[in-house]
């Protein structure tokens, strides 16, 4: 068996990841992205509960029946809590004491009652909003309250608000700097493919080689092939094509019928051909003699290109076959 015509591929050279482009560092920019801010969002989230147990601590407060002094600094909202024991679990409850506030001004204050469930329990205490009030001015304001004994009373800033906004704050700063360093990750991991992909010399046609286009005449080709001199086609394994087919051995051919009569005298198996007979009509059927004795054929203007050099069977119009 020959070789194959195709050279095998060369291998191919190895690429350098220095000449990748982006650089491996942005992965490492990206991790830092992600870490940074989930630092980030921790001290937030921590700071917003520390916060959240010194507000607790800096309320002022009181046992029942109790009247406060109150120092405002800062205008806005302040809440008043019930501290007694049980209050941040489901199954506490002490009837709400009576509070009244006066501004220092002397005018009362009005108070709302608070419509959500607020409670707290740190830093040794444990308490409920049940109202909230507006400072207009800054000043001291008195805050009465009576109830039962052995239960307190605490005044000071909200206290949901602060440490609802640190936890939302925290996680969400975290979650998008997360997000953002996976993004940057994979934008890095996409271009660095493509740029890899890009620098790999690729062979044509997918790592072979083209034959070369055949070669008309030339050297002979192994034994069997054309002889010297006489050329054939040669592909890409030098070979050469079968000798071609003798001439015709009927003579030049007859420019009125395009058919050509056998030479005289020649051998049994050769096609003696004769003059078509004037007097026959081209349209007439003539039994074909010989191989086919019950064959009918038309004439050779009839039937068009016939090869009548065929030496088996005798012509089938000459005048000795009527």
């Amino acid at each position: 068996m020959q070789p194959g015509p195709y050279p095998p591929a060369a291998p191919l050279p190895a690429t350098s990841d220095q000449m990748v482009r982006p650089a491996k560092s942005w992965f490492v920019v990206a991790a830092l992205i992600a870490v940074v801010g989930i630092v980030i969002g921790a001290v937030i989230l921590v700071a917003g509960i520390r916060g959240f147990l010194d507000r607790i601590d800096d309320f002022a407060r009181a046992d029942l029946p109790a009247t406060l002094q109150v120092e405002i600094a800062d205008t806005g909202g302040y809440s008043i809590y019930h501290e007694y024991d049980g209050a941040s679990g489901d199954d506490g409850y002490a009837p709400d004491p009576d509070v009244t506030v006066t501004d220092p001004a002397g005018e009362p204050v009005v108070l709302d009652i608070y419509d959500s469930s607020v409670t707290y329990s740190a830093g040794g205490h444990e308490g409920e909003g049940v109202f909230t009030f507006h400072a207009d001015e800054p000043g001291t304001y008195e805050v009465a309250a009576t109830g039962e004994p052995g239960n307190g009373i605490a005044v000071g800033r909200g206290v949901g608000s602060g440490l609802v906004g640190a936890i939302l704050g925290g996680l969400a700063i975290g979650l998008v700097a997360v997000v953002a360093g996976g993004i940057l990750a994979i934008v890095v991991g996409v271009k660095r493919g493509r740029s890899r992909r890009a620098l790999m010399p690729t062979p044509p046609f997918g790592g072979w080689v083209p034959p070369p286009p055949p070669v008309w005449g030339g050297p002979p080709g192994p034994p069997g092939g054309p002889g010297p001199g006489q050329g054939g086609y040669r592909g890409p394994g030098g070979y050469g094509a079968p000798p071609a087919p003798p001439p015709n051995p009927g003579g030049p051919a007859r420019p009125s019928d395009g058919w050509s009569a056998p030479p005289p005298g020649g051998p049994a198996s050769s096609l003696a051909v004769g003059l078509p007979d004037p007097q026959l009509s081209r349209s007439s059927k003539l039994t074909v003699a010989g191989a086919m004795p019950s064959a009918t054929a038309d004439p050779p203007s009839l039937l068009g290109p016939v090869d009548w050099a065929r030496g088996d069977m005798p012509l089938p119009w000459s005048p000795s076959r009527r």
